[in-house]
């Protein structure tokens, strides 16, 4: 079997579709350990950090949250396939906080590789100050390594507002150098200036797969392990912010990970072939 009909059956199962064909449903045993980042410290979203195995966040998401909504993913093929692995949890309160927690498989752990977290302040009395919060910002997470400030412009009722992104580009070389990947239908440097949060369907985005190893080998040559996105915005020029959405991608992580889980596949694929059954009753 061709990697790329592995990768194309991996995303079908991840995704939740499964065969009557697949045999019994096969372990993943933990393949690597990624050593802690010397910065682990300094990236955080309300305790949530890149390495953090899946129960430790889930205790901490729990603290905070009333409910917890969690998925299971699993990747395979028609014939083989993983059992299934806790992927994302996720809390979302109307018009208030919505998070995301995702997770890599039990290749490396099982541990967490992306977190975005959205808030919204609808009542006015309720909104906070717009340059305290972009402090609050820098002063978490140190001097960005980029930033974009789009000012509202006068005279223009349909751009009244203003936003503030700020972007830290942690290990590696810190840099963030993904354009050479830009073309018609994607735009992988994305990555590197707009916070990653998604919801409904579209969450299944930025969720873990092995079957989008080629991108994750791709982003993992940005020249950063960890990105961390944050924007601030408001919608009618005052001092006050409307919202916040602040994101990280552990772009090492995923992609380390994913190049385990498809030898894992493509091994257990091997196993399924050497089984020789005789012929039938003729």
């Amino acid at each position: 079997m061709s990697l790329k009909s592995i990768v194309l059956a991996s995303a079908l199962a991840v995704i939740g579709a499964t065969s009557a064909m697949a045999i019994d449903d096969f372990q993943i045993p933990q393949a690597i350990t990624i050593p802690a980042y010397a910065f682990a410290d300094k990236v955080d979203i309300i305790g949530l950090k890149p390495g953090m195995k899946a129960d430790e966040a889930l205790r901490i998401l729990k603290e905070r949250k009333p409910e917890i909504y969690i998925d299971n993913s699993q990747f395979g093929n028609r014939v083989v396939r993983s059992v299934e692995f806790p992927s994302r949890y996720s809390s979302w309160e109307r018009e208030n906080e919505e998070i995301n927690v995702l997770m890599v498989s039990p290749s490396s752990g099982n541990e967490v590789f992306s977190v975005s977290r959205s808030l919204e302040f609808w009542r006015d009395e309720k909104r906070p100050d717009y340059e305290t919060t972009v402090k609050a910002l820098t002063d978490k997470y140190g001097k960005p390594s980029a930033e974009e400030v789009i000012p509202p412009t006068p005279g223009d009722i349909n751009h009244r507002g203003r936003s503030t992104t700020l972007m830290w580009y942690f290990g590696g070389e810190g840099k963030c150098d993904l354009k050479k990947f830009d073309g018609m239908m994607s735009n992988l440097s994305d990555l590197c200036t707009k916070v990653t949060h998604q919801t409904g369907p579209s969450v299944t985005n930025v969720m873990y797969s092995p079957a989008k190893l080629e991108s994750y080998q791709k982003t993992a040559t940005a020249g950063s392990d960890v990105i961390l996105v944050a924007k601030v915005y408001n919608h009618d020029d005052d001092n006050r912010v409307f919202g916040m959405s602040v994101s990280f991608v552990d772009l090492k992580r995923r992609a380390l990970t994913a190049e385990e889980d498809l030898k894992l596949v493509k091994a257990e694929q091997a196993k399924f072939d050497s089984v020789k059954n005789p012929a039938p009753e003729l």
